[in-house]
């Protein structure tokens, strides 16, 4: 089980830009592993909750401005043991949001 935070970078939207956005979240992750000789081969599973905040730009006034994000994500993952006690871990997954926002 492992804790993550996540913090998405501030992007800007249309082609002036007339609003950004960025992402703020945390949530757990948890992985399961089947070992053979020094790997480990295995998925790993988390759940983000957080909050999706946009900003309008040159004059514009955002609707929704805060809204909460809920995601949920799945992928795989691998391990390396490289001595008695240290492993290089990577992993990979893709997230879907529990729902779909819009702001105007």
């Amino acid at each position: 089980m492992r804790a993550i935070v996540v913090h998405a970078i501030v992007r800007g939207v249309g082609a002036t830009p007339s609003a950004r956005h960025r992402m703020t979240a945390g949530g757990l992750e948890l992985c399961g592993f089947g070992e053979v000789r020094r790997w480990a081969i295995g998925a790993c599973g988390h759940a983000e909750v957080g909050r999706l905040h946009a900003e309008g730009r040159g004059g514009e006034a955002l609707v929704d401005r805060d809204l909460p994000w809920v995601a949920f994500g799945l992928g795989p993952a691998a391990q390396w043991r490289f001595a008695t006690r240290w492993a290089i871990t990577g992993s990979a997954a893709v997230i879907a949001p529990a729902r779909r926002h819009t702001f105007s």
